[in-house]
């Protein structure tokens, strides 16, 4: 019994890493928190479960907001370690005080648990101010007589997700207005719509054939566009069933009041797990045509027109 109580590591914390060290090494009488060995039951253990954790963790203790963190907060505090510890993060934080001012205002005062995802500090570091981002949540510590008495953050940077994010968001941008100056360039009509008929996107010549804008048109149910006939939306149906183009002619009034004989082709278009799910749709106008047309409405699977739209004659049998 006697050699396994000797064997207990003596003091406050035994393990800890580095600022395990740290903590056990400053003389933490000249601070706010007064000698480590006068601390309260609450404090010892919040802090030995910070110090034991791998997750970055920060205890800020009583009104001052005393700083004390582990080994995996050191990289958020970069040059700032090994100062920080036993410090004001007012003082050690300055440039987003303002940020944390008030969030330490509702934990400390009203016993509030907030949690931040991807939150933008803006901090030196490193030589200068860079932008941060973090996922934290900064949770009420209760001490024996159940008032707050500090607060535990648990934080994890995500600066290099959300750039990342951001770039690609950019690119997504660059990529979608190269594309909509590429449909706007084409003089027949281009739209793309979901299973459910819904206009994801359209050109400038398919929205002034249905008279609308092309943001009128996207978004829309195009079961509600009254240029669009009911036969149309169930070829797009065939088209994604089937997985295969399809081709047809239709006979339409458009929305400035004349009658134009429609070419459309329907291409099916795969997910990411290679499922149509969407339906692309070029559809060339005529006002007149001398075709002979297999019926008005009809649709097959060839990958081309069966006629040609060419001037009008005599002998037209459209």
């Amino acid at each position: 019994m006697g050699e396994a109580a000797a064997a207990k590591p003596s003091g406050l914390l035994g393990v800890g890493g580095e600022t395990g060290d740290l903590i056990r090494s400053l003389d933490w009488s000249d601070t706010p928190l007064g000698a480590r060995d006068r601390w309260p039951l609450t404090l010892r253990t919040v802090v030995r479960l910070a110090v034991e954790s791998q997750f970055p963790m920060a205890l800020l203790w009583g009104r001052e907001l005393i700083l004390l963190y582990n080994d995996a907060y050191r990289s958020i505090c970069a040059d700032r370690h090994p100062r920080a510890m036993g410090r004001s993060t007012r003082e050690i934080w300055p440039e987003v005080w303002h940020i944390n001012e008030p969030i330490f205002a509702a934990v400390l005062e009203h016993g509030q648990s907030i949690y931040l995802e991807d939150k933008l500090f803006p901090i030196d570091r490193r030589g200068h101010r860079e932008d941060a981002y973090f996922t934290l949540c900064y949770s009420p510590v209760r001490g024996e007589d159940g008032l707050v008495a500090g607060s535990l953050v648990t934080l994890l940077e995500t600066t290099r997700r959300v750039e990342a994010l951001r770039s690609r968001e950019a690119e997504l941008r660059r990529e979608r207005a190269f594309l909509r100056t590429v449909i706007d360039s084409i003089s027949s009509m281009v739209m793309v719509r979901d299973a459910a008929g819904r206009c994801l996107l359209a050109n400038e010549a398919a929205a002034r054939f249905h008279g609308m804008t092309v943001q009128g048109l996207e978004g829309r149910d195009c079961r509600q566009v009254s240029t669009i006939p009911p036969e149309a939306l169930a070829s797009d149906r065939e088209a994604l069933d089937t997985g295969r183009e399809r081709t047809g002619e239709l006979d339409i009034v458009a929305a400035d009041g004349q009658r134009h004989f429609v070419i459309t082709s329907r291409m099916p278009l795969v997910n990411d797990e290679r499922v149509p799910d969407r339906v692309l749709e070029t559809a060339m106008r005529s006002s007149s045509s001398s075709c002979r047309w297999p019926r008005r409405g009809t649709w097959s699977s060839s990958a081309r027109p069966r006629c040609a739209v060419r001037a009008p004659s005599s002998d037209s049998r459209c």
